[in-house]
């Protein structure tokens, strides 16, 4: 007996011991990966930033590309990513991927604040601008406008026919109390009979 439980434990042992073997490399390859990722983004977003600075826009855009697409990325780097193409779109005038950019940002970091003392007057603007349309209720849609009119279209079609239906129950009533006034008017019998001749004399 004491043999049999010796020999599970050295299995359970054996199995712990492989476990520990096969999933250290695997959490080791992925931390490296991670890292690898996360150093690459930020060079490339340093680059992007110089480039932005010396007006290369297209190629500073594709930097910070390369950077979003990569898996495993902080959160804080993607804040970092989205904000510089935000300014580099603005610095182009592309206004509109500029908040498309900026709404993203929100996305990862909703209580994100613009920085006045650091940020150009423009991007302040449009990340208030996206700030106060999320704020905002859903406006209602027009499916929803149709239905609503539909429905008010319909109660009022009810309403019609009720007054009519009203309308004609009132009139019969006043038929049937008319009628019964005329015949009481009559002295409510039938009416007298003609009176027929008197017979001849006879002779």
């Amino acid at each position: 007996m004491l043999h049999q439980i010796e020999k599970i434990s050295n299995i359970g042992f054996v199995g712990i011991l492989v476990m520990l073997l096969v999933l250290t490399p695997v959490g080791e390859n992925f931390g490296t990966i991670f890292a690898q990722s996360q150093n690459e983004c930020e060079e490339e977003l340093k680059t992007a930033q110089k480039k932005m600075e010396t007006g290369k826009f297209d190629e500073a855009i594709e930097l910070i590309t390369q950077c979003l697409n990569k898996d495993s990325i902080s959160n804080e780097t993607k804040k970092q990513a989205y904000r510089l193409l935000g300014l580099t779109y603005i610095a182009k005038d592309y206004l509109g991927e500029a908040r498309s950019a900026v709404s993203k940002l929100l996305d990862v970091v909703p209580n994100y604040q613009p920085d006045p003392d650091q940020d150009p007057p423009s991007f302040v603007d449009i990340v208030e601008e996206q700030i106060a349309e999320r704020s905002q209720p859903i406006k209602q849609t027009d499916t929803q406008t149709f239905a609503s009119e539909e429905e008010k279209s319909e109660e009022s079609d009810k309403s019609i026919w009720w007054w009519i239906g009203g309308g004609a129950v009132v009139a019969l009533v006043a038929v049937i109390v008319l009628a019964a006034g005329g015949g009481d008017d009559n002295g409510g019998g039938d009416p007298p009979a003609a009176s027929l001749p008197d017979p001849p004399d006879l002779p």
